[in-house]
Formats: C-alpha cells, sequence, structure tokens
C-alpha cells in the first residue's frame, strides 16, 4: 500500500512539474514586414475589428486616444515618464508609462512601456534605448529574444485560475511588431507604430506603443484603471454614465504607479502553490472559482458583450 502511494505521489509530482514549465512554440518564416498605423491615422484593431466602440471593448492609440470599456472616446493626459493604471481586478493589472511626444500645436505623451500582470506573473513590453523601431519583451524577469530567422514565438503558463498565452510577431499583418496576451479573461494586444509616422501638422513623431484590449466575458469583479473603471460604469447603470464628449473625467494622480507593478499585488493573484499541492488542489480552486462567478455575475447580461468577443467562461485559450 506504501509503495502504491509513493508511486502515486511521484506520477503526479511528475504531472505537475510538465504542467508548470513554460511551453515554447517558434516559427521561422520571412515575410516582408508592411508598414503600422501612424500618428494620424485611424486604423483597425489587430484583432481585425473595424475599431467601431462597443462595450467591453477598450484601445489607446497614439497620443494617447483612449476608448475605455463602456465606448467613451478621451484623451489621456498624463505626466511625462508617468506610469498608470489601465486595467485592474483580482488577478490582472495592466499599465502604461507615457514619454514626450512633440506635436505641431502641443506638447503631449505616447506610451513607451506596457506591463501586464496575471496571478502574479508580470510581462513587461517597453521599446528599446538606442533603436526606438525595436521592442524589448520580458516574462518574469527573463528577456524574449528571437533567434536569427524567428518571426514568432507562444509562451504559456498553466496557473491556478486558467492560461496565460503571450504570442510574439514581428510581422504582423498590416501591425508589423506586435504582442498578443491572453488569460480566461481578456485579449490585450500591443502594437508598435514606428518613427518617422506625421503627425496632423505634418511634423515627424517617435516610435510609440499602442494597445487593443477585449473582455472575453463579463468580468466576476469590479474593474478598476483608466479603461476598466469604464465596464464598472456600464454595470452601475445610466446613473453612473459620463457624457461621451472627448473628456476624462478622473484625476490622472488616482491612477498613477511608482513602477509598472504596485507593490502589494491583489491577494488572489498570490493563489500560485508549490506545484505537487497546486495540482493536488487545482480542481478544488476551478470549481471554487466558477461558484464565485455565477455569483458575482448573475445579474449580468452576457449578450451586452459583442458575440464575437464573448467566449463563455470555458472558452479554451
Amino acid at each position: 500500500m506504501m509503495q502504491r502511494s509513493v508511486t502515486i505521489v511521484v506520477l503526479l509530482l511528475a504531472l505537475c512539474t510538465a504542467q508548470a514549465q513554460l511551453s515554447r512554440r517558434r516559427v521561422l518564416l520571412g515575410p516582408v514586414k508592411p508598414g503600422a498605423p501612424g500618428a494620424g491615422s485611424t486604423p483597425t484593431t489587430p484583432s481585425g475589428s473595424s475599431g467601431t466602440s462597443t462595450i467591453g471593448t477598450g484601445s489607446a492609440a497614439a497620443d494617447p486616444q483612449v476608448v475605455d470599456f463602456s465606448g467613451r472616446h478621451f484623451e489621456f493626459i498624463g505626466e511625462v515618464g508617468g506610469v498608470y493604471t489601465v486595467i485592474q481586478d483580482s488577478a490582472h493589472h495592466v499599465s502604461m508609462h507615457l514619454k514626450l511626444g512633440v506635436l505641431f500645436d502641443h506638447n503631449g505623451t505616447y506610451i513607451d512601456g506596457i506591463g501586464f500582470a496575471y496571478q502574479g506573473h508580470k510581462i513587461v513590453i517597453e521599446l528599446m534605448n538606442g533603436d526606438e523601431n525595436d521592442m524589448s519583451v520580458s516574462l518574469d524577469g527573463k528577456q524574449l529574444v528571437m533567434d536569427q530567422g524567428e518571426t514568432m514565438q507562444e509562451h504559456e503558463l498553466v496557473l491556478p485560475l486558467g492560461k496565460l498565452r503571450l504570442t510574439w510577431e514581428l510581422y504582423r499583418p498590416s501591425f508589423g511588431n506586435t504582442i498578443a496576451i491572453q488569460t480566461d479573461l481578456m485579449r490585450f494586444t500591443v502594437y508598435r507604430t514606428d518613427k518617422g509616422s506625421l503627425d496632423k501638422g505634418g511634423l515627424p513623431q517617435p516610435s510609440f506603443l499602442n494597445f487593443d484590449a477585449k473582455l472575453l466575458h463579463p468580468p466576476a469583479h469590479a474593474l478598476q484603471g483608466i479603461i476598466g473603471e469604464g465596464y464598472t460604469r456600464v454595470l452601475g447603470g445610466e446613473g453612473h454614465s459620463l457624457p461621451n464628449d472627448g473628456t476624462f473625467y478622473g484625476n490622472p494622480d488616482d491612477y498613477l504607479l511608482p513602477h509598472y507593478f504596485p507593490e502589494n499585488l491583489p491577494a488572489s493573484q498570490k493563489l500560485l502553490l508549490p506545484t505537487l499541492r497546486r495540482r493536488l488542489t487545482e480542481k478544488l480552486s476551478h470549481d471554487f472559482f466558477h461558484i464565485r462567478f455565477f455569483a458575482a455575475s448573475a445579474t449580468l447580461d452576457f449578450d451586452s458583450l459583442p458575440e464575437a468577443h464573448a467566449g463563455g467562461i470555458f472558452r479554451s485559450l
């Protein structure tokens, strides 16, 4: 009996170790790189949608023109060098770093860095110093590097509350260098506009980052952040809505951070257990999450999200 128990534990340990490892897929191709949208353009989103605002989709482009999850458009004016919370819930934290942008009629800001945390795992995407037309991507502090001839990488982590998938493409059609991140809740895509695009006055601009965010289903928790709180206002009804007049009504300082991620991430982001224990308790954690999800979203209208983006809570990533 003892030998049988030991054998089961060994098998579970082997399975856990395999599941905890980061998987990676490489693609070696060499297509011609297309140009990315410029500062004065209105591109489609990286997911291929027309850019029409719908509940549960958000974006930030150029200097930066923002669309929150309620569909409101506004220009966000933050401090040069500031880091601001974009989306946050109990398992996610997304932030953006701003740099100076000199336009023909005013000084503004552009995004030059993105931080994305999910269940304690951190992705940082930044324009590289000394070469503004290149990006650096790191996962949990490890720099990702494209080998010679490599044009795409896909990294996936299996976690207690779902998967974290990162796909990095150098030559995504119409968008060029692009990073797509997907979790159980959202799809978040970062793409770069190269140095030399012209603003409306014809002044050449530096390179900058843009992003597109889509909720895959109604969140189980209230969302915070410049873009995230738009969805919370939708749930609050008309009494919590704001006029879509291009104005950001919040205080930028309320979203300001000293770094990409807060010192104390939300508690549920620290649910990562030692490998063996995590696998033995995975079903319990999974079931608890879905019970909590159904309780929190019982009054939500799943049809409020566009059908094309709604994948359901059991969506396979």
